[in-house]
């Protein structure tokens, strides 16, 4: 096996946290944090990204290059970050290309998106995870985001890129299928869905009143010590921790409810009912309020919905509700230009 191979099939770890995050002066404190992991861990970052002074610079460059002009600047008008220790092998591969890393840590407060992550090679964190738990109590009393979890990756499947939210390749897995819209939430704030169900949960008050059969996710979990425990980790943070055995019947009831993510239940339903857009759908769901039926309301006339949504015999179906699909084809369709 050669060295590609290797390091493709390597897992990685990580934490994502997500939040409407309002930093402000504390921004060279999230840096700072950041750093204090490397060293804690013995790693020094080699490259490092962002926007000092606001102008993002075009891809990696030399960590203490960069880290100079980030404090050179005073932090002023930045967005978003990146430090990176990236392995041996790919030293000189140059950004834009894909290499296997170390250890990460990413910061946006930017357009696309509010995220904090830290990742690496698995092996970073052999009994060290009380270091990573340590770091990421810091960063959560700074950033106070509305959720978050631990996750294991293969570098093939993209460990940043799916703390981002995007899409990597077509290495399709449970979560790259159904939670491709994780993105749009992202971009809304809107985080009264989970991603998935991990090993180490960090959810908020946002996530543990969600509701469902009567019930809400907190008292469900603490009705069952099968589903896993609650444990307090900030002022407003609580840690759902679940046994590696108990992620996927935990996980298939929570999908089941609704609780859980779906593409095709919480944003193509509601696009092919009301023609909502994705930023109108994460608005629904971040706020709770009821959706306008009226497809007026979305600058289409019911004819023009209707054609939207013809099914594949030319049939016009209308989502009722979730998972049942009416056949409203009029018996006399007009055709088009003409009255």
């Amino acid at each position: 096996m050669n060295d590609s191979h290797i390091i493709s099939a390597e897992v990685h770890c990580g934490i994502a946290l997500y939040g409407d995050f309002t930093v402000g002066s504390r921004f060279s404190d999230i840096y700072d944090s950041s750093l204090e992991l490397f060293e804690a861990l013995g790693i020094r970052p080699d490259v490092a990204g962002g926007n000092p002074d606001g102008k993002t610079i075009d891809g990696y460059r030399r960590f203490k290059l960069l880290d100079g002009m980030f404090r050179k600047s005073v932090f002023a008008g930045m967005t978003h970050f990146e430090m990176v220790t990236r392995s041996e092998q790919f030293k000189k591969v140059r950004h834009g290309e894909f290499y296997s890393e170390t250890l990460a840590a990413c910061y946006s407060q930017a357009e696309w998106g509010n995220y904090y992550i830290v990742y690496g090679k698995i092996n970073v964190f052999d009994n060290r995870l009380d270091t990573l738990l340590a770091h990421v109590k810091s960063v959560i009393r700074l950033l106070k985001p509305d959720y978050g979890f631990y996750f294991e990756r293969p570098f093939n499947h993209g460990p940043m890129f799916y703390g981002m939210g995007m899409r990597f390749n077509n290495n399709c897995t449970f979560d790259d299928d159904n939670m491709e819209k994780w993105h749009s939430l992202m971009m809304g704030h809107a985080y009264t869905l989970l991603r998935s169900v991990y090993p180490l949960n960090f959810l908020t008050s946002i996530q543990l009143s969600i509701r469902f059969n009567t019930t809400s996710l907190e008292e469900w979990i603490r009705a069952d010590v099968s589903r896993g425990t609650l444990s307090p980790f900030t002022d407003t943070i609580t840690l759902w921790t679940v046994p590696e055995d108990r992620i996927r019947p935990v996980r298939d009831k929570l999908w089941e409810t609704g609780v859980i993510l779906d593409r095709k239940r919480h944003f193509d339903e509601p696009f092919l009912q009301y023609s909502m857009s994705e930023s109108q759908i994460a608005e629904h769901y971040r706020t709770g309020q009821p959706i306008n039926p009226n497809p007026s309301r979305h600058g289409l006339s019911e004819q023009e919905l209707l054609d939207r949504i013809a099914g594949p015999n030319q049939e016009i179906l209308k989502v009722v509700s979730p998972g049942v699909v009416e056949n409203v084809t009029p018996s006399k369709r007009p055709k088009r230009g003409k009255k």
